[in-house]
Formats: structure tokens, C-alpha cells, sequence
């Protein structure tokens, strides 16, 4: 009895630890505008925070799209809003790096069961050589998702870092950001 107690402790442990979760690549490109106001962003709720007696600048993307980079999660076709704050009280020395955060919502079209809240915090910093893209650097977290897997709908969440670039100005496609997140095995 002793060694099935022993054992059975074993099998939850090993069950619950981090050894067991994957990492997905969770990516969304699109364009990032201008600053589309002076203040806060207010359509997303973490990107409204802006510190107190801070300047902070609303960027909003257009033309959005998340998907998995690799894995086994598939996002299938849906809506992407994604909002970023940027601190613009905040900035350091050269090359000037500025507080920047942001929420990315996702939502299966036609009604699917799909869904994902990706909220990240990063540097936003100025290109180091001419022509060269601003760059992102931080952390974020899949903070709440849904995926249909086969049948069953998983609730997925995840932590990790947040990298990407921003070509100001350019049109088309301007923005990737890249969470590679730890989700815990299925």
C-alpha cells in the first residue's frame, strides 16, 4: 500500500510539472499606424493603463492576423485587434527605448469556439542603423484562450517572451510580434 501511495504521489507530480509543457509560437502581423491618439488607448483594457502624470501614445493595427509559427495548436481564420501603448515619458538614452505594452484579442470567425487574449510588455526601441526596423523585446502571456483540438475545446494559457519589429511609416505589413509561450502539456 506504502508503494502505491509513493507512486501515485510520483504520478501527480509528474503530471503537474512544467517538463511536460511545449512551446508554441504565437504570431501576429499586421500594420501598425500612426499613433491614432494622444492619450491611452481605450478599446483594449491593458493597454488603457498609462501611468499616472506619464504621456502615453495609442497605436492600433489593421489588417491583423494571429497564428502558431509552430506546434500543435492551429488558429484557424478569425478577427485580430491588436491595441499598443507606449510610454513616450519614459524614454532612455541612445538609442532611445520606450515602455511599451499591449493586448492582442482574437476571435474565430463564423462563430467558432476559438478565442485568445495575448497581453505582452516590451522595449520599444529605435533602429540601431538607418533603414533598420524598431525592435520590441520583453515578455507576455497567453492570459485566457480556447482552442478546438479534434473535438474538445481546450483552455490554454501560457507565459513567455515577447520579440518583434516595427518599420514606422511603412505600409503593407509593418508589425510581427512573436510570444513563445511555455502552455502546458495537453
Amino acid at each position: 500500500m506504502r508503494k502505491l501511495i509513493v507512486l501515485s504521489a510520483i504520478a501527480v507530480l509528474a503530471l503537474a510539472s512544467p517538463a511536460l509543457a511545449f512551446n508554441e509560437t504565437f504570431t501576429v502581423t499586421g500594420n501598425l499606424g500612426v499613433a491614432t491618439s494622444a492619450g491611452k488607448c481605450t478599446s483594449l483594457s491593458y493597454p488603457s493603463l498609462c501611468p499616472s502624470g506619464d504621456n502615453c501614445v495609442c497605436y492600433t493595427a489593421k489588417k491583423t492576423s494571429l497564428h502558431t509559427a509552430k506546434g500543435i495548436l492551429t488558429i484557424p481564420p478569425g478577427t485580430t485587434q491588436v491595441a499598443v501603448s507606449v510610454d513616450t515619458t519614459d524614454m532612455t538614452s541612445h538609442p532611445g527605448c520606450a515602455p511599451a505594452w499591449g493586448e492582442i484579442q482574437y476571435n474565430q470567425s463564423g462563430g467558432g469556439a476559438d478565442n485568445a487574449t495575448i497581453e505582452f510588455f516590451a522595449s520599444l526601441c529605435k533602429p540601431l542603423a538607418p533603414g533598420s526596423p524598431q525592435t520590441f523585446s520583453g515578455g507576455g502571456a497567453l492570459t485566457s484562450s480556447t482552442f478546438v483540438i479534434g473535438i474538445f475545446p481546450i483552455d490554454v494559457t501560457g507565459f513567455g517572451t515577447a520579440t518583434g519589429t516595427y518599420f514606422a511609416g511603412a505600409t503593407g505589413q509593418n508589425l510581427t510580434l512573436n510570444l513563445i509561450a511555455a502552455v502546458p502539456g495537453l
